[in-house]
């Protein structure tokens, strides 16, 4: 126990907790790693117009498929609508106005799907106490996340052209970096 306290829970992203407990409980040298979980996004596109009309709704994933492939690698795909309001945000509001028609057309033909990939293929980041207290950053292993998100979308696009769908295989784009490193990675590596 640590004063008055049986636990205490940490909960400051997965960076900044592990420089705090490092800090607080280590000596100089010790180290933690953090293993990822990268991200990618692409494009599902129904070659065929929906019988009936899509409502605007926002949906984090409606549909999360889990593929499993050879040599032991796993993927998640969360499978949405395209929300309007990635249009709305990163267009002038007037442009966004005057196209909504394409959209809705857009909306109807067009699913954003997003693969996370295990820690097993990813980037792997160490966090070291040096002599002075500080932390020190640095990229242990650049992961095989790209092969097998490549995999996995080639896997995924036999299953899909059977029910009417395409997913281009250059749609495939890494996100910069995954969003639950809440006050650690901006955007980029260290």
């Amino acid at each position: 126990t640590h004063g008055p306290y049986e636990r205490i829970f940490l909960a400051a992203g997965a960076v900044a907790s592990t420089e705090i407990a490092l800090r607080s409980f280590g000596r100089a040298g010790d180290s933690c790693f953090i293993e990822d979980n990268e991200l990618y996004f692409f494009p599902i596109v129904a070659l065929s117009r929906p019988s009936q009309p899509v409502d605007r709704y926002l949906s984090i994933a409606n549909v999360v498929v889990g593929l499993d492939l050879p040599g032991d690698r796993y993927v998640q795909i969360h499978v949405a609508p395209t929300p309007d309001y990635l249009f709305a945000f990163y267009m002038p509001h007037g442009w966004y106005r005057r196209f909504s028609g394409l959209f809705d057309v857009f909306r109807r033909r067009v699913l954003l799907a997003k693969l996370y990939t295990g820690p097993e293929t990813a980037t792997r980041y160490r966090l070291t106490l040096n002599a002075d207290g500080r932390i020190e950053r640095d990229m242990v292993a650049r992961g095989r996340s790209l092969a097998t998100a490549k995999d996995a979308l080639k896997a995924l696009s036999g299953v899909l052209s059977k029910g009417g769908f395409w997913a281009p295989a250059l749609g495939l784009r890494q996100s910069a970096t995954s969003s639950h490193y809440a006050g650690g990675l901006a955007h980029a590596d260290w």
